[in-house]
C-alpha cells in the first residue's frame, strides 16, 4: 500500500466525537434550560461550529430566540430527528447515571449559542452558550422540551459533540482516558467510551458527511 501523502492527509474526512464536561452545572428552579459559565469552566474549550457548517469545533445551533430567558429546540440536523449533531448526553453529577423524566424518557440537551457567527469563542458577555433539555416524544420520532419539573434544581454533567478533522488529529486522540474491564463495565462507561450506544443504537463517534 502506498503511504498517505500530506495532501491526501488534509482531505481525510471529518468526524464527530464526544467531549465531557465534568464540572457540575446547576439547573435553576423554574427552568428547563441553563446558561453555561465560561468562568466556571462549564463550556466547551473549542471555538463553536454554529449550524450546518463543516468547520472544526463544538457543534451548536444558534438559539434563535431570547437567549438566556427561554428554552429552544434549535438544532443542527443529524442522521435522524433523535440525533441532531448538537445533542448532549446528560448525567446526574452525583451518581453519573442518566437522568430520566417522569415519563421514563432519558433527558438529553441541545447545545445552543447566543451568537450565530460560526467559529466564535465563547465568553460570558455576548457570546454565551446554553443547554436546552429535551426528551423524545411519545412516538419516539422527534425531540420535545423536557418538562421543567423533571430537570430543575438538578446538578448535571454533560458531554457535547465536537467536530474534528482526522487529518489534524494526533493518533492517540480517540483513545479513552482509561482502559476499562469489560467484565465490570457500567452503563455510564459504555455510553461515554464506546462509539455505539448499546441502549438505543446512537453512534457517539461518526464520520461527518
Amino acid at each position: 500500500m502506498e503511504p498517505i501523502s500530506p495532501g491526501q492527509l488534509g482531505r481525510l474526512p471529518r468526524a464527530l466525537a464526544p467531549a465531557e464536561i465534568e464540572v457540575g452545572v446547576v439547573v435553576p428552579a423554574g427552568q428547563n434550560y441553563v446558561v453555561l459559565s465560561v468562568a466556571g469552566s462549564q463550556t466547551p474549550a473549542q471555538t463553536v461550529a454554529v449550524g450546518a457548517v463543516t468547520t472544526a469545533g463544538a457543534v451548536a445551533a444558534a438559539h434563535g430566540g431570547v437567549f438566556g430567558s427561554a428554552h429552544s429546540l434549535a438544532e443542527v440536523a443529524g442522521p435522524t430527528p433523535l440525533r441532531p449533531k448538537n445533542i448532549c448526553l446528560v448525567t446526574d453529577a452525583a451518581t453519573e447515571q442518566v437522568v430520566l423524566s417522569s415519563s421514563g424518557k432519558e433527558v438529553w440537551a441541545l447545545l445552543q449559542s447566543e451568537s450565530a457567527v460560526n467559529g466564535h469563542t465563547l465568553n460570558d458577555v455576548a457570546q454565551q452558550a446554553q443547554l436546552s433539555f429535551v426528551i423524545s416524544n411519545p412516538e419516539g420520532t422527534d425531540l420535545i422540551a423536557c418538562p421543567t419539573a423533571d430537570i430543575e434544581n438538578q446538578t448535571i454533567f454533560y458531554s457535547y459533540i465536537r467536530r474534528v478533522m482526522l487529518g489534524d488529529a494526533a493518533e492517540e486522540s480517540f483513545l479513552p482516558g482509561t482502559f476499562t474491564n469489560e467484565n465490570t463495565i457500567t452503563r455510564v462507561e459504555v455510553r461515554t467510551s464506546d462509539p455505539i450506544d448499546p441502549v438505543d443504537g446512537r453512534m457517539w463517534f461518526i464520520i461527518d458527511p
